[in-house]
């Protein structure tokens, strides 16, 4: 199955039926959210943090699940079910427009065409002082990713946005930039109100507990998930992990299967893994590691490769 592109963007597919195992996925993690946060103030901060950073970044696997088409053939209907933005960082018409942007696999990697590349142009490089220079390998290690990524996503998406509503290149960027921190306004309201009024968590520590950390474990999947090769059939990872973590992810460490078939759902991955696993490996270069254990031992404290641009 190959992506349907619309205007240099991969247009979501819905279903032609009901995909009851997402459904039921959304309604469980609803379930475990309200739970989760309603006995708050019963539990440990050290259960709390694994535990709520781990629903948001399945909040993210969800997120992604849904602007690809899923699980309905309704698209406004798959939206409303993860509407409430409980990762308050990120509206989600911005997250759906860049995203589809980065499924065309030919600018993979680009740092001035894919918008969720992690490496930086020669030009910009050589304009970085030595203090940013350094920076910026250690950003490139897997511990300064999780530690530090968080905050450097936020930052970089809140300045960029910034910018484009202030003075954006052209009136429709700055509207389409207002309209869509307006929508994630509204959609941040409930999840506040129930978090900070009904729950009595106070912002910083919903953010510190429940955020930051499911920023970090979205950063862990992404770390490696794409490398600047000629091949552009070879810039996506397969990762193999537990259960746990692929649930987590919804099978979206199986990155190179997603690029090839973004509109397959998510509970259908791991079968074609199975079936086509030499294919897919031969046809992604074999980049491919067995474990987020294994990345982890490779690049915790070293960098994955330097951060300018090499195509």
């Amino acid at each position: 199955m190959k992506p349907v592109c619309i205007q240099q963007r991969c247009a979501p597919v819905n279903p032609a039926y009901v995909e009851w195992p997402t459904v039921t996925l959304i309604a469980l993690y609803w379930l475990f959210f309200l739970g989760l946060t309603w006995f708050y103030h019963e539990l440990s901060w050290w259960i709390v943090m694994p535990l709520g950073g781990y629903i948001i970044a399945l909040f993210g696997s969800l997120q992604h699940e849904v602007l690809h088409g899923h699980p309905t053939p309704q698209q406004w209907l798959n939206e409303t079910m993860v509407f409430p933005n409980i990762a308050l960082w990120m509206p989600y018409p911005i997250y759906k427009t860049t995203h589809l942007t980065h499924h065309i696999n030919h600018q993979l990697t680009d740092p001035e065409e894919d918008p969720e590349s992690y490496y930086i142009c020669s030009e910009k490089w050589q304009q970085h002082s030595r203090f940013t220079q350094i920076y910026y390998r250690f950003y490139n290690t897997l511990i300064g990713r999780c530690l530090f990524g968080p905050i450097h996503v936020i930052v970089r998406l809140w300045l960029t946005e910034l910018r484009n509503i202030t003075i954006g290149n052209n009136n429709t960027v700055r509207v389409n930039a207002i309209s869509s921190w307006i929508i994630h306004f509204i959609a941040c309201l409930p999840v506040l109100y129930w978090v900070v009024e009904i729950c009595d968590i106070s912002f910083w520590a919903y953010f510190a507990l429940f955020v930051y950390p499911g920023i970090a474990l979205t950063l862990l999947r992404s770390f490696a998930e794409h490398q600047a090769v000629d091949n552009a059939g070879e810039r996506s990872i397969i990762v193999e992990t537990n259960p746990l973590l692929s649930l987590m992810y919804l099978n979206n460490n199986l990155h190179a299967l997603h690029h090839e078939n973004p509109h397959l759902a998510w509970y259908r991955l791991p079968k074609v893994w199975q079936n086509s696993r030499d294919l897919i490996l031969k046809n992604n270069g074999d980049y491919y590691f067995s474990s987020y254990l294994k990345i982890t031992r490779h690049y915790w404290k070293s960098p994955k490769e330097h951060p300018r641009y090499p195509l």
